[in-house]
């Protein structure tokens, strides 16, 4: 995932660079953190997270930005300006995101389901459960005490969480994957932790616990079937046949509704929304009404709420393939 790689290697250019001292060598790895944090962002609007971050961080540890920050979000911002007014703008998401206290308090639920899939156990769903728990209680014994050192990953985790949850599309544990390493890290130090504090006997104890679940837990997940059934991609001749469809029958201002919003939008040149996987039709009908989607994209991987959608209101097929069916949407959804 490019977004991955940006953003970690950002983080890991603003650690080197805050450690040096020598005013040269300071400015090339500010130079280089810029040019990595506008790479996140470019790649991913979310990225904004980074730098957010990473003056949250800098005023919790001293009160206000020194030299170092100033000159990495300086160059970063010259850079995403430049982005937003010669190429594009993050405005094309802000206008089919809904923002709502049901949608952010649905996100926060669905988002803790999708982290048990890191803990994912081959026996049952009470046991991948029960280890998140476990296993999230000493990623936050850790977390917390870095947030409160004002570590950089930390005030990361915080924002681009925010950011995800806040937005009201939901998008399961593929959001959850760029934090998803420090928080598998923030598991392993809060285990450290408390096994210093312990005594021997109790520590002892605590490893070979947590050694057994991680066993059930990877072990028992082998016994599931190794396949799956295959889900379409952009090279497929059915993908080809809906881009080219949706190019040549829809105009470059209509709204799009598709599971894959960023897929979809480079390969038809529009702008695309997508439904939370658990959303009321009731929600789904009044984001279609409010931002005016003008066509939704279903196919047999798509989450329920797009067939409840398609159930509620007056939808014409005007496409079909063996992986795709497009609709249009009527004058009166109600």
């Amino acid at each position: 995932f490019p977004y991955l790689m940006f953003s970690f290697l950002a983080l890991l250019a603003i650690r080197r660079g805050s450690d040096v001292i020598r005013g040269w060598q300071q400015a090339g790895w500010a130079l280089l953190a810029a040019l990595l944090l506008y790479a996140s962002y470019g790649t991913r609007t979310i990225g904004i997270a980074l730098p957010g971050a990473l003056l949250g961080a800098e005023l919790m540890r001293q009160r206000k930005p020194g030299r170092f920050v100033m000159l990495v979000l300086g160059v970063f911002a010259g850079f995403a300006i430049v982005q937003s007014v010669l190429l594009t703008s993050p405005r094309g998401y802000m206008a089919v995101a809904h923002f709502s206290t049901t949608s952010v308090l649905e996100n926060v639920a669905s988002y803790a389901k999708s982290l048990s899939h890191a803990w994912e156990s081959g026996f049952s769903q009470a046991a991948q459960g029960g280890l998140t728990v476990v296993f999230s209680r000493f990623a936050a014994l850790a977390f917390w005490k870095r947030f409160r050192e004002g570590s950089l990953e930390a005030f990361y985790v915080v924002i681009y969480l925010g950011i995800l949850i806040a937005w009201g599309a939901q998008i399961g544990v593929r959001g959850l994957l760029p934090v998803l390493p420090i928080y598998l890290t923030y598991v392993v130090l809060g285990i450290t932790e408390a096994v210093e504090r312990w005594k021997k006997p109790k520590a002892r104890a605590l490893v070979a616990a947590v050694a057994v679940c991680m066993a059930i837990t990877y072990f028992g997940g082998l016994r599931q079937r190794p396949w799956q059934a295959a889900l379409a991609n952009v090279n497929d001749t059915s993908a080809q046949e809906l881009f080219t469809f949706l190019r040549s029958r829809s105009q470059p201002s209509d709204v799009l509704l598709f599971s894959k919003p960023r897929s979809l939008a480079l390969f038809s040149g529009r702008a695309v929304g997508s439904l939370g996987a658990e959303e009321p039709a009731g929600e789904s009908v009044r984001f279609v009404r409010e931002n005016g989607v003008r066509f939704v994209i279903q196919s047999s991987w798509t989450p329920a709420a797009y067939d409840q959608l398609l159930a509620s209101g007056q939808f014409e097929l005007v496409f079909g393939n063996e992986d795709f069916r497009v609709y249009r949407v009527g004058e009166r959804v109600e």
